[in-house]
Protein backbone atom coordinates (compact mmCIF):
# COMPACT_ATOMS: atom_id res chain seq x y z
CA UNK A 1 0.00 0.00 0.00
CA UNK A 2 1.36 3.67 -1.13
CA UNK A 3 2.04 6.33 1.32
CA UNK A 4 -1.11 8.26 -0.58
CA UNK A 5 -3.33 5.08 0.39
CA UNK A 6 -2.40 4.69 3.48
CA UNK A 7 -2.52 8.72 4.52
CA UNK A 8 -6.10 8.88 2.76
CA UNK A 9 -7.76 5.92 5.09
CA UNK A 10 -5.75 7.22 8.93
CA UNK A 11 -7.73 10.47 7.90
CA UNK A 12 -10.78 8.61 7.42
CA UNK A 13 -10.55 6.68 10.51
CA UNK A 14 -9.74 9.88 12.59
CA UNK A 15 -12.75 11.05 10.83
CA UNK A 16 -15.05 8.46 12.18
CA UNK A 17 -13.25 7.82 15.42
CA UNK A 18 -13.87 11.70 16.28
CA UNK A 19 -17.18 11.60 15.22
CA UNK A 20 -18.06 9.02 17.23
CA UNK A 21 -16.07 10.30 20.59
CA UNK A 22 -18.38 13.67 19.78
CA UNK A 23 -21.47 11.70 19.72
CA UNK A 24 -20.92 9.71 22.80
CA UNK A 25 -19.57 12.57 24.46
CA UNK A 26 -22.83 14.43 24.14
CA UNK A 27 -24.95 11.37 25.00
CA UNK A 28 -22.72 11.47 28.36
CA UNK A 29 -23.54 14.57 28.72
CA UNK A 30 -26.97 14.02 28.99
CA UNK A 31 -26.18 11.08 31.47
CA UNK A 32 -26.44 8.26 29.58
CA UNK A 33 -22.92 6.90 31.22
CA UNK A 34 -23.65 2.85 29.27
CA UNK A 35 -21.13 4.65 26.46
CA UNK A 36 -18.18 5.57 28.91
CA UNK A 37 -16.37 2.51 28.25
CA UNK A 38 -17.11 2.91 24.07
CA UNK A 39 -15.72 6.49 24.58
CA UNK A 40 -12.96 5.80 26.05
CA UNK A 41 -11.32 3.24 24.05
CA UNK A 42 -12.18 5.41 20.86
CA UNK A 43 -9.90 8.18 22.57
CA UNK A 44 -6.63 5.53 22.68
CA UNK A 45 -7.46 4.75 19.15
CA UNK A 46 -7.35 8.29 18.29
CA UNK A 47 -4.35 8.93 19.95
CA UNK A 48 -2.67 5.82 17.75
CA UNK A 49 -4.61 7.18 14.51
CA UNK A 50 -3.32 10.64 15.57
CA UNK A 51 0.26 9.93 16.07
CA UNK A 52 0.19 7.80 12.91
CA UNK A 53 -0.60 10.79 11.46
CA UNK A 54 2.21 12.95 12.30
CA UNK A 55 4.45 10.13 11.53
CA UNK A 56 3.24 9.96 8.22
CA UNK A 57 3.40 14.13 7.84
CA UNK A 58 6.92 14.04 9.71
CA UNK A 59 8.85 14.89 6.61
CA UNK A 60 6.92 17.87 5.55
CA UNK A 61 6.31 19.20 9.10
CA UNK A 62 10.34 19.20 9.62
CA UNK A 63 11.17 21.39 6.35
CA UNK A 64 8.00 23.79 7.32
CA UNK A 65 9.45 24.02 11.07
CA UNK A 66 13.70 24.48 9.47
CA UNK A 67 10.88 27.25 7.13
CA UNK A 68 9.83 29.18 9.56
CA UNK A 69 12.50 29.04 11.59
CA UNK A 70 16.28 29.13 10.21
CA UNK A 71 18.30 29.39 12.87
CA UNK A 72 19.42 26.52 14.26
CA UNK A 73 19.78 27.34 17.82
CA UNK A 74 16.32 29.15 18.07
CA UNK A 75 14.93 26.20 16.88
CA UNK A 76 16.62 23.89 19.31
CA UNK A 77 15.27 26.22 22.35
CA UNK A 78 12.02 26.08 20.86
CA UNK A 79 11.72 22.25 20.60
CA UNK A 80 13.13 21.82 23.86
CA UNK A 81 10.26 24.31 25.13
CA UNK A 82 7.80 22.77 23.32
CA UNK A 83 8.67 19.08 24.63
CA UNK A 84 9.10 20.36 28.61
CA UNK A 85 5.29 22.15 27.79
CA UNK A 86 3.93 18.74 26.70
CA UNK A 87 5.33 16.78 29.34
CA UNK A 88 3.76 18.52 31.80
CA UNK A 89 0.55 19.17 30.64
CA UNK A 90 0.66 14.96 30.31
CA UNK A 91 1.70 15.15 33.87
CA UNK A 92 -0.75 17.07 35.49
CA UNK A 93 -3.53 15.41 33.74
CA UNK A 94 -2.29 11.92 34.35
CA UNK A 95 -1.80 13.26 38.09
CA UNK A 96 -5.10 15.10 37.76
CA UNK A 97 -7.01 12.06 36.69
CA UNK A 98 -5.43 10.03 39.62
CA UNK A 99 -6.48 12.64 42.37
CA UNK A 100 -10.18 13.43 41.22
Amino acid sequence: MNKQKLNFINEALMFLVLSGLLGIGISLRLKMHLYGDIHYYLGLILVVLVLTHIYLHWTQIVKMYQKLMPDPGKRKIVSIIYVLIITILLLVFTVSSLIF
